[in-house]
């Protein structure tokens, strides 16, 4: 139960971006960027251009879709520890619990995402209130919706957090009778090509001739962008500032030579000769330290032309 599909957590480093990638069906979370006390905050992480669905769910032996682990799509953070994580142009729907989650991290941002239909808070922005005084959340052109799982958002903002960063107009949340922004604008179906969610997912997972799976009928396109094929892509009447539209930066093509060169050791042998005959030139009845740390260090700086 505790599989999630991208695990960027618990000591990575600075820089990691996941650009047009998919999770679905992961026992745990769809991306887990979780951190803990003993090792501190970890490296900023960008998501973007990439969905998230289905996660908490297993099929079982005889093909049953069953409940698994925790199952939120994007779950941003851990141990209240900061992260300044992104979500960039992404779309997470039908997960077992939350879709955009900071999970306890007090400062991610949100921008231009779509969550649909997941099993708790389409969004939440939360921390404890004993390890942080202040949030810092951001959020912009975000679409909560839900036809049937209507969850309320957490958004739970302390001290000196300004709320308009991810309470502006270009955002759409539950507000109890309905998703609508700052200014009672509703999210409307007609703002969606396709939005039946199980019509979506009967497709299973499929492979393909050319060797490429289908997992609902999610599918790539040519250039290996995602390929929504209706579901939740956004029609002319959506407000061009909010919600996800599927495009990104195309999987780069990987030409391997047949062949590669061996490589050009010369200088590396020479600079070893030269180390040889620095070193015999050492009088070590001597025990002087001096000039083994210079012949140290002129060996160190001939090693470092070579390579």
């Amino acid at each position: 139960e505790d599989a999630d599909g991208f695990a960027a957590k618990l000591t990575i480093g600075e820089g990691n971006v996941f650009d047009g990638c998919i999770s679905a069906y992961n026992a745990d979370d769809g991306w887990d960027l979780f951190a803990k006390v003993e090792t501190g905050s970890i490296g900023k992480v960008t998501i973007k251009n990439s969905v998230a669905f289905r996660n908490g769910y297993l099929f079982d032996d005889d093909g049953n879709m069953i409940k698994a682990g925790n199952g939120n799509g994007f779950k941003m953070g851990g141990a209240n520890l900061s992260g300044h994580h992104v979500l960039i142009n992404s779309i997470s729907f039908g997960n077992k619990a939350k879709s955009i989650d900071s999970n306890s991290c007090p400062d991610i941002e949100a921008y231009n995402s779509t969550s649909f239909e997941n099993g708790a808070s389409n969004v939440a922005f939360y921390t404890s209130s004993s390890a942080n005084k202040n949030t810092a959340f951001a959020a912009e052109g975000i679409i909560s919706y839900a036809k049937e799982n209507v969850n309320s958002e957490n958004l739970s903002p302390l001290g000196t957090q300004d709320t308009s960063k991810y309470l502006g107009a270009t955002n759409y949340y539950y507000t109890g009778s309905g998703y609508a922004n700052s200014e009672g604008t509703l999210v409307q179906d007609d703002w969606f090509k396709d939005l039946d969610l199980n019509a979506y997912l009967a497709a299973g997972i499929v492979k393909q001739a050319d060797g490429r799976y289908t997992i609902g009928n999610l599918t790539r396109n040519e250039d290996g962008t995602i390929n929504m094929n209706g579901f939740l892509e956004l029609t002319e009447k959506a407000p061009a500032d909010a919600g996800a539209r599927m495009t990104g930066t195309p999987s780069a093509v990987i030409e391997v030579r047949e062949t590669v060169e061996p490589a050009d050791y010369t200088a590396l042998d020479a600079a070893f000769e030269k180390a040889a005959k620095l070193l015999n030139e050492i009088d070590y009845s001597e025990s002087d330290y001096e000039p083994a740390k210079t012949a140290y260090d002129r060996l160190d700086a001939l090693y470092q032309q070579a390579v």
